[in-house]
């Protein structure tokens, strides 16, 4: 992962380096890889292209990308997979300029079909100037936690608890 758009992968057994992904895109922000070592799902961006952040689904054994989930997202930075390979969730910032700087004007989790390709639903963070930002899924893939962030600070505003089949906010901590 980082600027270079590429993936590299490799054997934990024996520290040998399987695939050297070439991805169309300035740098993958994250990835996440099926329970069953099958898939790699990514969310990569376009640096110098607007709203050309994509979150691509990847064969590791052939190093070939399966699908892309998204196309044209203005920015993906983090995404998390369920252990049953079919379930992923990520989220987008969508931005504006003013000025020489970007401000997010939205930031939603998703939640995503690997299968049908498909994006199922949707969460929007209970603070209205908050955006969900660092995702991560619980093992039975029905809920989703990300923290919550005030735009243009570093300082964490809440930890929330998504229920994935009733996309309902279920904590705040």
């Amino acid at each position: 992962m980082g600027y270079s758009g590429k993936i590299k992968t490799w054997r934990v057994d024996t520290g040998e380096q399987e695939h050297d992904l070439e991805l169309e895109a300035a740098g993958v922000f994250d990835v996440a890889v099926s329970a069953d070592a099958r898939r790699l799902v990514s969310a990569s961006y376009h640096q110098f292209e607007p709203n050309r952040g994509q979150i691509r689904v990847l064969d590791i054994a052939t190093g070939e990308c399966v699908r892309v989930l998204v196309k044209r997202a203005s920015t993906v930075n983090w995404l998390d997979m369920a252990p049953d390979g079919r379930t992923v969730t990520w989220n987008q910032d969508n931005f504006s300029h003013v000025g020489d700087r970007e401000i997010i004007q939205e930031s939603i989790l998703y939640v995503g079909d690997l299968e049908s390709g498909r994006r199922v639903g949707s969460l929007m963070a209970s603070k209205r100037d908050s955006a969900p930002h660092v995702v991560a899924m619980t093992p039975d893939g029905g809920h989703a936690i990300t923290t919550c962030k005030t735009p243009f600070s570093e300082e964490t505003v809440d930890l929330e608890v998504w229920d994935l089949w009733s996309r309902q906010r279920v904590q705040a901590v």
